[in-house]
């Protein structure tokens, strides 16, 4: 099986001329994500692109794309300014899975870096040596009081660590806002990086800038970057645990008698080691505490060697303070065996006002409280579904996904938090990535939570859902296909109609597809297509046809010979259009995989060719026309004959949704298809 040091960051190529992604860079419309070739790449591995939050895509290596760089294309209109890492889960035909390195993609649309960098305070000769962490409890950041700086400001500093390999390393990024003062004015503000976050295994360097939102007018802009060398070597130990956070979040219940903390036994723990647990606090806007800071000095007694484990209780002071945010904790020991060693972090989420009485969220992917980890593949993560009493539009909602292993170990990045603003009054899903149930693994356990804000400002938090993890998949042999296309024209220079058959079956199975005479597979020229299931556990294929109605299709399974699926894909002749549209027609019921279309097809009078060359064609979200934005209304030249065709595409199954057809040319041009994206 590949790690994840044999899979590259993916490529973010609008990064590379000056750092960011801005205007000049967006003017097709999409920002571009290259996966480079990997070691053992294969034809069917299935590859799962994360941008941040906001996207997770999927392509399967085929014959056209083995050993080349895969593209994904994100609609820029998708992707507010911001900060974004970006990564990918490669899942080979055994459905092995492994995670690449991050890469990261910073959006700022008004323009290029125009601030004066921050400063790595401590810092000799741009280096952040092992001595000056150790004296000052990690490192300090200043930055600095740049060009027009207002009281109101709102900066965003981020801080990253890169590997030898010149690669992030996610457990070490830090991103924390700052509200300017009066007393920033002149000086600007310092904060410190804490050494959780410096020496992490393999360090080499560090990056810090900042971006700020002006109370002005609301602009943004981007500072330059402060690099460093790291040069220190340090033994990172298992992070501590809140006791009492089992889902994530700390109530007032929770912290009554204080916030609970345990350190699990570590090597060579030895009565008299003295151990420091540090901790702050932030709140909701991602802003320091002040009154949430603190350490604590614990020495090792006989009885913690006894019992494997130390236990330390915060005031419950501290969570008061934040009242609603997060706490991050970790701790460091002196012994005479290692005179200094660090632990990872450890975040829980806090909100003293809100009531634990919603329903836990429910994992819809889950059978008997198990999820298979085929499953989540062939959906594109894991689905999260919230539903509660009283939901209303405008409720903003906060999921916390945490996960252990099969031994009971917590997952790195866990409790990251995942917000929807309530659109409807249904239930409200989510979807988080695949990749973070493969770190989870097979036979480990993910738990979710969630806290609901109200548009009157209460606040609510549930109880945990929970699910097991298994290997497998649990996909019944299923067949759907779209239905409409117009019958095959020889004559026909620029449009190709065509039905496309879906397949649900399991990864690895040889699935043997036929259909009539009269009928052809694109794939294969035929009438008989032979292909391997892909990790996806869904295929496609495109079929032609001289046949007017029904065409019978045959799948059979090779490796369930008696299984075997019949269908139909349905036929049709063009319909006449509207005004000098004298011919249309259009495929509908296309699978919501944001790559199969839906497709239109039409001619436009013969006569009318010398005046109208161009088409405009009008979406409603979610759909969106081949190549360009979702809801993007988008004009298409004709053919030469008069002739169009237009792909819709969509990630999400919707019903009947109205695509308008009219020309900027002439009003005689005004059709409505009706189309529809459903699953299997």
């Amino acid at each position: 099986m590949r790690t994840s040091r044999d899979l590259r960051a993916p490529l973010v190529p609008q990064m590379n001329d000056n750092g960011i992604i801005d205007n000049n860079d967006l003017g097709s419309g999409n920002i571009y994500v290259f996966i480079p070739p990997y070691s053992n790449m294969a034809i069917g591995d299935l590859i799962i692109l994360d941008f941040g939050k906001l996207v997770s895509l999927t392509e399967v290596v085929s014959d056209a794309n083995l050993g080349q760089n895969i593209e994904f294309h994100i609609p820029e209109a998708n992707v507010p300014d911001g900060i974004y890492t970006v990564s990918y889960t490669a899942i080979d035909l055994s459905s092995n899975p492994t995670s690449s390195a991050k890469a990261l993609a910073i959006v700022s649309r008004d323009g290029t870096r125009t601030l004066e960098k921050p400063v790595f305070i401590d810092a000799v000769n741009d280096t952040v040596s092992l001595d000056s962490v150790k004296l000052n409890q990690g490192t300090r950041i200043q930055v600095p009081p740049y060009q027009g700086i207002e009281a109101g400001d709102r900066v965003e500093l981020n801080y990253l660590v890169y590997d030898t390999g010149d690669e992030i390393i996610p457990e070490a990024s830090v991103s924390e806002t700052h509200t300017v003062v009066s007393a920033d004015l002149t000086t600007g503000y310092q904060t410190l990086i804490p050494e959780s976050k410096i020496f992490l295994p393999d360090s080499a360097r560090a990056v810090a800038f900042y971006r700020i939102t002006r109370i002005s007018d609301g602009t943004n802009a981007l500072s330059f970057d402060a690099n460093v060398t790291l040069n220190g070597i340090v033994e990172f130990l298992e992070n501590p645990h809140f006791t009492d956070a089992l889902s994530g979040w700390l109530t007032q219940y929770d912290v009554a008698n204080g916030i609970r903390v345990h350190i699990n036994a570590y090597s060579n723990m030895a009565v008299g080691d003295l151990i420091t647990l540090i901790w702050r606090g932030f709140n909701t806007g991602n802003e320091a505490v002040p009154d949430a800071d603190g350490r604590v000095e614990y020495r090792v007694s006989s009885a913690d060697i006894a019992h494997n484990i130390i236990h330390i209780t915060l005031s419950s002071f501290v969570a008061e303070a934040i009242d609603s945010g997060k706490i991050d904790i970790y701790y460091r020991v002196k012994s005479a065996s290692n005179p200094y060693r660090v632990s990872h972090a450890k975040i829980a989420f806090i909100n003293m006002s809100a009531e634990r009485t919603l329903p836990a969220p429910t994992f819809p992917q889950a059978s008997n409280g198990t999820i298979k980890l085929g499953d989540i593949h062939s959906d594109n993560g894991i689905v999260v579904e919230i539903a509660y009493p009283s939901i209303a539009i405008g409720d903003r909602v906060i999921v916390v996904m945490r996960g252990e292993d099969k031994q009971g170990v917590e997952v790195p990045d866990s409790n990251s938090p995942y917000e929807l603003i309530v659109d409807n009054a249904g239930s409200q899903n989510i979807t988080v990535s695949a990749a973070y149930a493969d770190a989870v693994g097979a036979e480990g356990t993910l738990y979710a939570t969630y806290m609901v804000t109200t548009t009157a400002g209460s606040q609510y938090l549930s109880t945990a859902g929970s699910a097991l993890l298994a290997e497998g998949i649990t996909t019944d042999f299923k067949f759907k296909g779209t239905s409409g296309s117009p019958v095959d024209d020889y004559s026909a220079v620029h449009v190709s109609p065509c039905n496309y058959g879906f397949i649900q079956a399991p990864a690895g199975d040889v699935i043997n597809v036929s259909c009539q005479t009269g009928a052809t597979i694109l794939e294969s020229n035929a009438t008989d297509y032979t292909f391997t299931m892909d990790a996806t556990g869904v295929q496609r294929f495109r079929v032609k046809s001289v046949v007017l109605g029904d065409v019978a299709i045959s799948i059979s399974n090779a490796n369930t010979p008696t299984n075997v699926i019949t269908g139909v894909l349905t036929f049709e002749n063009y319909r006449l259009g509207n005004g000098i549209v004298n011919a249309i027609a259009n495929t509908t019921n296309a699978l919501p995989d944001g790559v199969s279309p839906c497709s239109i097809y039409l001619y436009i009078e013969e006569k009318a060719r010398l005046t109208i060359s161009t088409i405009r064609v009008a979406v409603p979200t979610p759909l969106w026309v081949s190549g360009h934005k979702i809801g993007e209304t988008v004009d298409i030249t004709l053919n030469a004959d008069g002739s169009a065709q237009i792909d819709i595409l969509s990630n999400t199954a919707v019903s009947a949704a109205g695509v308008i057809i009219t020309s900027p040319q002439s009003t005689e041009v005004n059709q409505t298809v009706s189309l529809s994206f459903s699953n299997f």
